[in-house]
């Protein structure tokens, strides 16, 4: 019967042992990523989740488009507010230039979710406008 050389079973031994360690880095570099991924997600969650608290107040898009609407500018247009269970429909007709920009300013810099927006040019001076902002 031969006996085995102490030499291979060391070299053996440290291949084995070598193996491990490279087997042992590439897990905890795969753990490491998946780490980032994990952060990354959770920041991108709390945006999201704060971006729709903004987006998805109700009261606060009542209440604006309400005190848009009785601004001194506009008293004179003829704008009606119809509100459903998740939006809020203004029909505005023969809107001046000044009246238009004013209105579209107010809803396009603010935090609405618009879902719809028809603006149609009646003559050379006015236009009538349907806007549905919702929660």
């Amino acid at each position: 019967m031969r006996q085995v050389n102490p030499l291979h079973v060391l070299l053996l031994l440290t291949v084995f042992i070598l193996f491990l360690l490279y087997q042992l880095q590439e897990t905890q570099a795969t753990f490491h990523d998946a780490k980032e991924q994990l952060a990354k997600t959770k920041d991108v969650a709390y945006q999201l989740n704060a971006l729709k608290k903004e987006y998805a107040n109700k009261e606060y898009v009542v209440r604006t488009i309400t005190r848009l609407l009785h601004q001194s500018i506009l008293k004179s247009a003829t704008i009606t507010k119809e509100q459903k269970s998740d939006a809020i429909v203004l029909h505005a007709k023969k809107l001046s230039k000044r009246q238009l920009q004013r209105v579209l300013t107010k809803i396009l810099n603010s935090t609405y979710k618009i879902k719809a927006l028809h603006i149609k040019r009646v003559d050379e001076k006015s236009v009538d406008v349907d806007v549905e902002v919702g929660w």
